[in-house]
């Protein structure tokens, strides 16, 4: 798996869990395409970020206990990567910089 892929699935995942809807971890790993093994990895990786995470099996979901914003996706200023979230700092460590300027591929399903 890429960096961006991982990227991708972080965000959706994210999303998933604040609203309520991931499913078990089997239909989560069929939902987002990926191993359980994945799932359990991504879900480690978004409470590395300090938020806290729990599986609520009346719900069938994973919830976050709070509120959280997480902006995984990069914010661009022209040609720049701009900003200090959680995916501007991994895009700069990601996306190619060439004469100053960054470059992405869009990943669309």
């Amino acid at each position: 798996m890429t960096q961006i892929e991982k990227i991708y699935l972080l965000d959706r995942l994210h999303h998933l869990i604040r609203r309520k809807g991931t499913g078990n971890p089997k239909a989560l790993a069929d939902r987002l395409d990926v191993s359980e093994r994945t799932v359990y990895n991504l879900i480690d990786t978004l409470r590395g970020l300090g938020t806290e995470i729990t599986y609520c099996k009346d719900k069938e979901s994973y919830c976050y206990e709070e509120e959280v914003v997480l902006n995984f996706l990069p914010v661009f200023d022209g040609d720049r990567v701009k900003g200090g979230g959680v995916g501007n700092y991994l895009a700069k460590k990601i996306f190619k910089n060439v004469d100053g300027k960054f470059y992405a591929a869009r990943l669309i399903q």
